[in-house]
């Protein structure tokens, strides 16, 4: 899958017969693109700030709420499907469960009101500019820490489901992108 950059569409290439098999119109821009393997589903970043999924199985489109004000910069989703965490230009990353994005049934909180699925289930909101980089941990059975970095160099190892600091690094220069070591 490959988006391009100022266009509303994705293309789709098989790595099988080594061409372009589509083009997939979108309702919105598309900045950045994530994969959930084990659930077959694209994530897709709009410039709007708001995530798209895409089940490839069925072709159905969960579009969550407008949650950041600006462009999702990039995409990250923790090897257990669980969660999916966006990084955006307005400096916030939202902290997003897969499951209830793509779920048909409204949860509810213990007072029995609806609590919309398509609303981020935390938010990590310690950087200052652009994100530019999301990573995470690589055990599959429990994921509990993010790597990210921004514009103004700032690097934070998280932890996912409470979004508190575990560690904080100033680097040198801007990080385009960061990768975690399995070990």
């Amino acid at each position: 899958f490959a988006a391009q950059a100022d266009k509303a569409v994705i293309n789709v290439y098989s790595r099988e017969r080594g061409n372009q098999e589509a083009t997939v119109p979108f309702p919105e821009k598309i900045h950045s693109l994530a994969f959930a393997q084990g659930a077959a589903i694209l994530v897709i970043g709009s410039e709007e700030g708001k995530l798209i999924l895409w089940e490839l199985a069925t072709g159905r489109l969960t579009t969550s709420a407008a949650s950041h004000l600006q462009t999702i910069s990039s995409l990250c989703i923790t090897p257990n499907n669980e969660y999916i965490l966006s990084g955006s230009t307005d400096s916030s990353i939202h902290v997003w469960s897969l499951t209830n994005l793509v779920s048909f049934s409204q949860p509810t909180n213990t007072y029995g009101d609806e609590v919309s699925p398509h609303s981020p289930v935390g938010t990590f909101s310690r950087h200052r500019t652009a994100i530019n980089a999301i990573n995470c941990g690589h055990s599959k059975s429990n994921t509990n820490f993010a790597v990210s970095t921004s514009s103004d160099g700032t690097c934070y190892i998280w932890h996912i489901e409470s979004c508190q600091i575990l560690q904080t690094l100033l680097l040198p220069n801007i990080t385009k992108s960061i990768a975690v070591d399995p070990a």
